[in-house]
Formats: C-alpha cells, structure tokens, sequence
C-alpha cells in the first residue's frame, strides 16, 4: 500500500512551486536515522521495542477511528541514549520525546520510566498522523498552513487552534495509559498502588491543610496530574507504615516524588493548562447547547476528528448551532497563540 503523503494540500504559489515542494518533502522523507542522527540512534531494548509497537498502533487505530488516511511507521521511531541536535533543535515535542512530520520520524530519548516513554511516542505519532497542509508564501518561502488543527496565517506567526491541538494529543496519550497500559500485568501493579499514593496524599492534604482554599485546590490538581510513580509499591509500604508519624511520611514520599521528577522517573499528564483551556471551552458548549446529544465527549470527538481528518465544518457547525454565529472564529482565538495586534 502506498504511503500517504506528508501534505495533503498545498495552498499558495503556481503549479511548479507546488511540484516543485512536493518533491522536495518526498526526498526529506526518506532520509534516514544514519543522516539525521549522526550515528546515535541505538537499539532498543526487547521492552522497549515492545512498546514502541503498541504505541503505535495504538496511535494509528486512534488515528483512523478520527477520520486521518496517514499511518506512522513503527520503523520510523529511534531511540537514544543522549538529547542529540534532533531533539534540541526541535520546538515542538514533549517529555522524552520529538518528531518530524517532514522527515517522517519519532526520536525518543531512553528514560526511566518506561510509561513515560510509551506516552511520548504515542504523542509524537499523534502529530504526526495529523491532517497537514503547507503554504507557499508570496515571498517563496514556505511553511505550515494547517498541523492537525493548529491554523497559521499566512501574513504573520499567528496560530489559530494550537492549544487546542496540544489538549486533544495529551489527553489521547493519556488514555494509551489507562486504557492499555493500566491493564497490561507489566504496569498494572505501578499504575494501581500510584493511584492508592495519590489518594493518601490528598486525603492528607485536606485534613491537615494550612493553606488557602485555592491553594489547597491547586496543590491537589497537581497531585491528580501525576500518572506513574516509579517505586509506588515502596512509596505505598512507607504509607502503610506505623513507624513513622503522618507528618514523616508526608515528607518523605515528597521528597521522593521531587527526586522522580529530575531524574524522568515521574510520569505527569501532558499539557495542564491546554487542556483546562480546551476543556472550558468544551463545558461552555456543552452547556449552551443544552442537549443530551451535545456531551463532553461527543464535542471533545469532534475536535479529534477536525485533527486527525482536517475538516473543520461538522466542529464549526456543533460550535456556532450552541454559541452563534462568529463564535468558531472566537474560539479559535481563545484556543490560539496569536501574536499581531488585531485579528480581525
């Protein structure tokens, strides 16, 4: 079967401009991990090359349920042991991992938490499976016109929707954890006793709380956001304890989730602040519409499909039916990292 291309539409520029950059992505897609990684590319381990396989594939099932015709390939994910020239000079990416729509290339970096590493790709492949569209500048140069559902003028660095996007590929990287990971007997026991170290900490935290309203619920939000704890059985034992006063162990497993997060070992929920801007958008319409049709969920599908297919419309259409006419466009502003100075 033949691949699908890295653009499905290229707006701007003549005929031959169009060729002319079709031609040149195709050459940049098949240059290779020896070219783009200096060498540094090494062999997964047997865990590791397990999870490099069902994090794609979990990508790419999420991929076409959502409406996008563009596979990852497995092949096309390296590992290494170092942050190579890749992965610093990329802008985008997240945690341990970075990619390359244009070059067709996940690279990831090894790390210690192997729920963390499965995650990344998972999130990676999502950008990449996303519907793309290039643009052809009157200046001749070019650049991204649409990236999943990020829109970028074509004046100016403004990007419509980019928040957006984020919030959708964390939260469906998120549930390759628990809906895969959670229930696979490699990750199961991790997963369920950081859950029970989760639900210690808060119930701590609210009977002995000595800070503010809003500052207790913000610490507790932060606590929700860890996903994986490596050593949580340990952690758990500690809790369980009676050797210790409340107070000790309070500090010490603190002290130990600090460590985790220095050394790549805690896993955290990707994109907090995308996500809760995402998510008050989704509740204002949900709220609007005031129908049982109109869910959290359905809208949330909506956007994904926006993504991973680029049509916009059935998503403007549920948007503008609840909040009126003009109100995608707001939307997209509100969820957009926009630069000039008027957007209208």
């Amino acid at each position: 079967m033949e691949k699908e291309p890295v653009f499905r539409k290229v707006v701007g520029g003549t005929t031959e401009d169009k060729r002319t950059f079709l031609s040149w992505t195709e050459r940049q897609a098949g240059r290779t991990a020896e070219d783009l990684l200096k060498g540094k590319a090494v062999e997964p381990t047997p865990e590791e090359a397990s999870l490099i396989v069902r994090a794609v594939d979990y990508a790419n099932g999420i991929a076409q349920l959502y409406g996008s015709p563009r596979l990852f390939d497995k092949a096309r994910v390296f590992v290494v042991d170092e942050d190579v020239d890749f992965l610093r000079e990329r802008s985008g990416g997240y945690g341990v991992a970075k990619s390359s729509s244009l070059v067709d290339m996940v690279v990831v970096r090894r790390t210690q938490s192997l729920v963390a590493f499965a995650q990344s790709i998972a999130h990676e492949c999502f950008h990449n499976n996303a519907y793309h569209a290039a643009q052809i500048r009157s200046d001749d140069t070019d650049k991204n016109y649409r990236s999943g559902l990020a829109l970028y003028d074509r004046e100016n660095d403004d990007a419509y929707f980019v928040k957006a996007q984020e919030a959708v590929i964390a939260e469906l990287s998120y549930r390759l954890v628990t809906e895969v990971l959670a229930k696979s007997p490699e990750y199961k026991q991790e997963l369920s006793d950081t859950e029970s170290v989760k639900v210690w900490l808060k119930t701590f935290m609210q009977k002995y709380a000595t800070v503010s309203v809003e500052q207790l619920a913000s610490d507790l939000k932060s606590v929700d956001e860890v996903v994986a704890l490596r050593g949580a059985h340990e952690m758990l034992k500690t809790l369980q304890s009676d050797t210790v006063s409340d107070d000790q162990k309070f500090e010490q497993v603190l002290e130990s989730i600090a460590d985790q997060l220095k050394e790549d070992r805690t896993v955290v929920r990707e994109r907090r602040n995308e996500r809760e801007a995402l998510g008050a958008v989704i509740e204002r319409v949900v709220v609007a519409a005031n129908s049982p049709r109109v869910t959290k969920e359905v809208v949330f599908d909506e956007f994904a499909k926006a993504h991973f297919s680029g049509n916009y419309l059935p998503l403007a259409r549920l948007v503008e039916e609840a909040l009126g006419k003009g109100s995608f466009r707001e939307i997209s502003i509100e969820l957009g990292d926009i630069k000039s100075k008027t957007t209208e």
